[in-house]
């Protein structure tokens, strides 16, 4: 419902509905005033069940949104790595995988979610498969963006594969 106060209009929300991004904001928020590792866990996991995707994606009128989609993607791609890093220090190695492969999936080349996978894919025994993956990431990586990956992902790959820099 559109609102008129002291000579300005906004857009008001109807008692008793939810707001997703708002949502998202208030559980961000209590990941970041989190008093004890329990509380910001519950907080990520909660603000990750609430992302629809990206802001006004569909939104053809201009650029109006596009510093806030930025924002909040941003936000989210935050909580979802660290969601990956806390499986993965819980042992739960499988669903970890699974988390950094998603943050894989929203940014093809976040280096950071490059290493998470292939720590996973290596505490699961599957060092062939890491080797592939990181195979495949640096040929992309080289074609698509003209270089290779950053210096702190050879010294990694270095140091848990074995890979040249």
């Amino acid at each position: 419902m559109i609102e008129h106060a002291r000579g300005r209009y906004r857009l008001g929300v109807a008692r008793g509905l939810v707001v997703d991004i708002q949502a998202f904001r208030s559980a961000g928020r209590r990941v970041r005033l989190g008093t004890t590792e329990e509380v910001r866990r519950a907080a990520r996991a909660e603000a990750l069940a609430w992302w629809r995707g990206d802001f006004c994606a569909d939104e053809q009128f201009g650029g109006w949104a596009d510093d806030q989609r930025d924002q909040l993607r941003a936000e989210y791609l935050a909580l979802l790595l660290e969601h990956a890093e806390d499986l993965l220090s819980a042992q739960q190695v499988p669903e970890a995988l699974a988390t950094f492969q998603r943050a894989l999936q929203e940014d093809s080349f976040w280096d950071a979610a490059l290493r998470g996978v292939v720590r996973s894919l290596l505490a699961l025994g599957q060092r062939g498969e890491a080797q592939l993956r990181v195979q495949r990431y640096r040929e992309r990586h080289m074609a698509e963006l003209g270089g290779d990956v950053a210096d702190e992902t050879k010294r990694f790959l270095a140091s848990v594969l074995g890979l040249e820099r």
